[in-house]
């Protein structure tokens, strides 16, 4: 069965001023499945040229009849900007069908606090959480923690306070705004470990906590180091990050060129790429149609093994350390170190 669809864009609707909500049809026989928190790639067409990105679905899987996802623009963001200003309604859109680890599955039977960290477009997937357990987990509560820099920028603010006011009593908001006008009442500053803690305290108490954090690198580092030292056990500790964009191999020597052995489907490929430049990239400017989806460490489907060679991989927290010391590389986020590295997708 092919993991790719074509869906029909059934909606676009302009959240705020630099974020955009997607909405596709379901197809009408086989219909998508998938899981609160889970991500969906899009393949978008710039100029004859395909680009891959993965989107959180802020949609149901219980509740909405659509697939969303919602894109903010990022800065110099070829794919980001290409989509909040091109894609129309009516648009077909090829995609990878639904993936990710980071989810939530509701238990009507269930009582238990569901707190969501988010920051910026991290909301995307908590939103998804959001009504997911509102909805169909009668007996818990739900509060969310969300940051940002002015009241613009809250993507589904409108649709949050309905929220709040069609579950009152199980769905609190907590926003902090970093550069709020003057008019706002609420909390102001970043999203510190000493605001966490002093939000953490004005939430529902409730025993069976379990928190779920996704938004910028540093906020959520501080979020875990927040929750750790309040004594929160690991397990009920949940992480999606979001990178905009890989960060470039900590090699200071651009100029130094690599070769890269591949074996892939049984065949055999040499390539010569930059420590600067992620071997996926170098695989696909050499037209090598290795698998790929999120293109940020998020889903595995880049995996590979390294049987020669060192190879530095800059993020990708979906692999066990098992894995890892195995070999296995996600290549979308991994850089050759040394002058002669093999790696095989057929050992994965």
């Amino acid at each position: 069965m092919s993991n790719f669809a074509k869906l029909k864009v059934n909606e676009v609707v302009y959240e705020t001023d630099d974020a955009v909500s997607i909405h596709f049809k379901q197809p009408l026989f086989g219909k998508i499945k998938y899981k609160s928190g889970q991500f969906l790639t899009l393949c978008i067409d710039i100029n004859g040229e395909e680009f891959r990105r993965a989107y959180s679905l802020n949609s149901s899987p219980i509740i909405d009849k659509t697939l969303c996802v919602t894109v903010k623009k990022i800065d110099n963001g070829k794919v980001s900007n290409h989509i909040y200003e091109s894609i129309k309604s009516g648009d077909k859109v090829k995609v990878i069908k639904p993936t990710g680890n980071f989810t939530i599955e509701p238990n009507k039977n269930l009582k238990r606090h569901i707190v969501l960290i988010a920051g910026g477009s991290g909301i995307t997937p908590l939103m998804s959480m959001a009504k997911t357990i509102l909805y169909n987990e009668p007996g818990s509560i739900v509060s969310l923690v969300y940051s940002n820099r002015q009241e613009g920028s809250i993507i589904f603010n409108d649709h949050l306070k309905e929220l709040v006011e069609q579950f009152e009593g199980r769905f609190t908001t907590r926003h902090i705004l970093s550069q709020p006008s003057s008019n706002w009442q609420g909390l102001r500053g970043r999203l510190d470990p000493s605001k966490l803690r002093e939000i953490l305290t004005t939430l529902p108490e409730k025993n069976d906590r379990h928190f779920f954090i996704c938004g910028p690198e540093g906020m959520m580092n501080a979020s875990l180091q927040t929750l750790t030292n309040l004594g929160i056990p690991e397990e009920k500790i949940h992480l999606e990050s979001f990178a905009s964009s890989v960060k470039a191999s900590k090699s200071e020597d651009n100029e130094q060129k690599n070769t890269i052995k591949v074996t892939f489907r049984k065949k055999e490929r040499y390539v010569v790429v930059p420590s600067n430049k992620t071997i996926l990239d170098a695989l696909l400017d050499y037209k090598i149609k290795v698998p790929y989806s999120c293109c940020s460490g998020a889903c595995a489907t880049c995996m590979a093994k390294v049987t020669e060679g060192e190879v530095e991989m800059a993020g990708g927290s979906i692999l066990s350390d098992k894995e890892k010391a195995e070999g296995y590389i996600l290549t979308c986020v991994s850089f050759a170190k040394s002058k002669d590295v093999e790696i095989d997708f057929d050992a994965c």
